[in-house]
This record gives structure tokens, sequence and C-alpha cells, in this order.
């Protein structure tokens, strides 16, 4: 975390740091109230980062709410509760433990999920068996199905329809990770279950779901595309039905799907804000870079198509709205980011905010998000791989940024309301840290990554008509130390 001044984030956050510690100094609220649940394969995990796991049909026949409340999950809990570290939540212990004050995302989401329930604490620290019991969780994230219209590059075709298709077609890539290997996946438990076929862990959702609701503040729906899902249209006419004012949707979307699709989209949400049925939308939208780098890193994208959409979807839900409508962007760093990440947060997040944040009475409020998480898997597509004369670029776009930062407790000037906000700018920091602790990876590790990163992406323009120096000309130099490590 930055030094000086902090805004009420910050402090926020700072205050959730040692209720946290009240608990034990292992203690993540989302491992009780946060899952995200992928019904294709019958997979659970609480936060983006641990690895997900199979949910058990003995333990799911008996009750639905094993979609979240695995045996192995709860003695996760209890390792926390102990104040030990589960394996799995490595990802955060690796950022506190780096050089530097970093907050991880243990302290931002466990900051989140109390401000949607503030007396979640004392339901879990009164419990007298709190590891054990069954969780009704606040925050729900569910991947009801892998339809999708993208072959983005660090996907897989466990996630993507498209995606398999082309290796159905083509077969895997040359890469020394079986990343794109449907065998493989499928060895693993991680193909979906086909569409055609009976799904007991949709089933159980949906017995699930009457009581999960009741209890529901943030319900977010991914995909695949959710905007090209039946459940996503059954969820909102629930909500139609069943209005919950305290209830906060939102969806993952690459915002590209066809116009017929989004007018179907955009008709439910006229519903939903004409009878006021629930308290908040936000979409996420997927996109790491800037033009037509983003386009290459996420196949099937037409940026200007996208931004468009965003630009759409907040003239249609003004900030007048009782129901308060936003976007999220979601950059995922990767090392095709970083050449182009500056003009996107500039140019399109500043952006939008410069025109959506501010009626023409100069109220103002933050509709507009991006977050920054750090791509680590495929290794070859991470940037810690990348030469150190990339780091010095983002090191630039920190020290750009954050010559831009207005504190919440500062007057504040129109163009303020746009700019980047001091825990923004953290994340960034926090890109570079990771960035930085590529230093200690072994050598011999990091030229076989390049090495693949060469076979992936020759194969992938072969693919699909591409080209990454046409693209990006800037990462020649990356580019030819790729191909000397793969001809090696």
């Amino acid at each position: 975390m930055s030094d000086g001044k902090k805004s009420g984030y910050t402090t926020s956050v700072i205050k959730i740091i040692k209720k946290n510690e009240e608990v034990s100094p292992t203690f993540c609220l989302a491992k009780w109230k946060q899952v995200s649940i992928n019904l294709t394969a019958g997979l659970t995990h609480s936060c983006y980062h641990p690895p997900d796991h199979k949910i058990p049909l003995e333990e799911l026949a008996l009750d639905p709410s094993t979609l979240h409340n695995t045996s192995f999950k709860k003695s996760e809990r209890q390792l926390m509760i102990d104040g030990k570290r589960p394996d799995g939540c490595s990802y955060c212990w690796n950022i506190e433990d780096s050089p530097g004050n970093h907050v991880s995302d243990r302290q931002y989401h466990s900051l989140g999920l109390h401000a949607m329930q503030p007396d979640v604490y004392e339901e879990i620290t009164q419990n007298p068996d709190p590891a054990n019991y069954s969780v009704i969780p606040s925050n729900v994230e569910v991947n009801f199905s892998g339809v999708c219209n993208f072959k983005c590059s660090y996907c897989s075709p466990h996630l993507s329809t498209e995606w398999k298709k082309e290796i159905d077609k083509y077969g895997v890539y040359p890469t020394t990770v079986p990343h794109n290997s449907v065998d493989y996946f499928k060895q693993i438990g991680l193909m979906p279950i086909p569409a055609r076929d009976y799904n007991p862990y949709v089933e159980a959702f949906w017995k699930w779901w009457p009581d999960l609701y009741k209890q529901l503040s943030l319900f977010r729906m991914t995909g695949g595309e959710p905007l090209m899902d039946v459940n996503t249209y059954k969820v909102l006419d629930y909500i139609i039905d069943n209005p919950k004012k305290n209830l906060h949707l939102a969806l993952t979307t690459n915002l590209c799907p066809d116009k017929k699709l989004l007018e179907k989209y955009y008709s439910k949400l006229d519903k939903i804000k004409e009878n006021e049925s629930l308290q908040q939308i936000t979409m996420y939208v997927s996109c790491d870079a800037y033009g037509k780098r983003a386009e290459y890193i996420r196949n099937g994208m037409d940026f200007d198509y996208l931004v468009n959409n965003a630009d759409t979807f907040l003239t249609n839900y003004p900030m007048s709205s009782k129901v308060t409508f936003s976007l999220s962007f979601i950059a995922t760093i990767n090392l095709m980011s970083i050449t182009s990440l500056r003009d996107f947060l500039d140019k399109t997040i500043i952006g939008l905010r410069r025109k959506h944040n501010i009626d023409s009475n100069r109220n103002y409020r933050q509709r507009i998000f991006v977050d920054t998480p750090i791509l680590h898997s495929p290794a070859w597509q991470s940037i810690q791989i990348l030469p150190n004369r990339y780091r010095d670029i983002l090191r630039a776009d920190i020290e750009y940024f954050k010559a831009k930062v207005i504190f919440e407790h500062d007057k504040m000037e129109d163009e303020a309301y746009a700019q980047l906000r001091d825990f923004e700018v953290a994340k960034l920091e926090r890109v570079l840290s990771w960035m930085e602790q590529g230093d200690n990876l072994p050598a011999e590790k990091i030229k076989r990554d390049r090495a693949d990163f060469y076979k992936f992406f020759t194969e992938h323009d072969f693919r699909r008509e591409a080209s990454f120096l046409e693209t990006f000309p800037e990462m020649e130099d990356f580019w030819d130390l790729c191909r000397i490590a793969a001809d090696e």
C-alpha cells in the first residue's frame, strides 16, 4: 500500500485487516461467505485464486448447499481459524510476504464482504463450530455454461466452446505444458458436462436457489459468455418476479455478443429498472489492453464495438436511475498488456469516467471501475518472463497515474473524479512487485516459458491468421529472445 495520504477506501482496508487479525492472522471472509461454482464441471472454490476442487456427488445428494460447503473447504476454514495458511491461498500469502507494504485480495475481499453483511464476523465467531457449519454465502458467482464467442489467448477448451472447436480441428498447441489438451482436461475432471446431458450440479443449484436467493447480497454470472446462456435469462426473470431491494447483480461479459442478444438483455434490464427490482447491476467487462492489442489477446473482440457498447450501457442507464448501474473493467495483466496499459487506462477508463461519472447537475457517482489482476497461468504469458525494460514501462505508467491522484478529502474538481484512485494505483504497484519477483525464477524455467511463448504464438498466428509482430512491433526484442530459446 502506498505511503502518505490515504483515501477513505484505503483507510477502510486498514480497519478490516485489524478485524481479520482479531479472529486469526490468516482469516479470510471469502472462505465462508463467497463461492465461485463451475456448474458445467462440478467444481467449487472461494475467491478467484485458490484452485477449484470437485464437489462430491455423494455429499451433494444429501445437501445442495454442498455446492459451497464441501468437506475440503471446511478443512481449509479450520486451518484459518487455527491461524494456519491453506496452501491453495498462496496467491495472497506471496503478496503479503513480498517486499513492501502490499495489501492482498484477502483484505480487499474481506472488506467487500463485510460491507455487504456488517454482522458477518459475529455470525462466524459466535457459531459453536465456526469451521464446519453449512454457510449460506452472501456473495455467489456461478458459471452455468462454457458457451463463448471468444478464444482468448490464455483461456482453454474447458472454458470456451470456440477454443474446443479449434482444438478439435487442429489438435493441441506444441507447448511443454498441455494447456489446451482436451484429453488432459478430461483426465483432471475439468471438461464440462455436455449441454445435452443431465447435469446434477445445475439441478442442485436450482434446488438451492430459493434459500440462497434470500441471503444473497451479490450474485454474479460468468462464463463462457453468460449473455449466450439461457440460465442467465432465467435468473433475470426470477429477479423481475421476486424483487430483492438489497441485491447487487453482476455479470462478467466480453460485451461483444451479437446485437440481438444485447437487445434481449437490455429488455430485461429495462424491466428491472422500471420495477426497481434490485439495488445495483454491475457489468464486469474483460479487456486487457488497448485497441488492436486487446483484440489480439482476446480473439473475437471488436475493441471499438466493446467501447461503444459500454458507452451505450452507461447512457441508457444513467446516474439518475434509482437502480445503480455500473461498469467494471477487468484488465488481466499478462505480458501483452504492458505496452498499451497506459492507453487503455487513460483513453478508455478515464475517458468513460469523464463522460459518465458526473451528470449535468454536477452530481458525482463512481460508476466505472477497473481491476488489474495478475495472470499466472499459462506461465508463457506471464509478465515475469519479460526483459527488465518492460518493468521500466510499468514504473513510468505508475508514476504517470500517481501524479494525478487526488484524495477524497482534498478539494475535488471535475477532472479528479475521472482519474485513477490511490488504491487503483496501489494495485499497479502490486503488479510491478510481482513482475520483479521474476528475478527469483530459475533461468531454465524462464528459457522454457519463453520457448513455449514462441511455439504457442507461432501456431496461434497460423491458425487465426494473425501476426504478433505486426500487432506488437515494440516487442520485437522479446519475440527474438523467445525464438532463440525455442531454437536451442
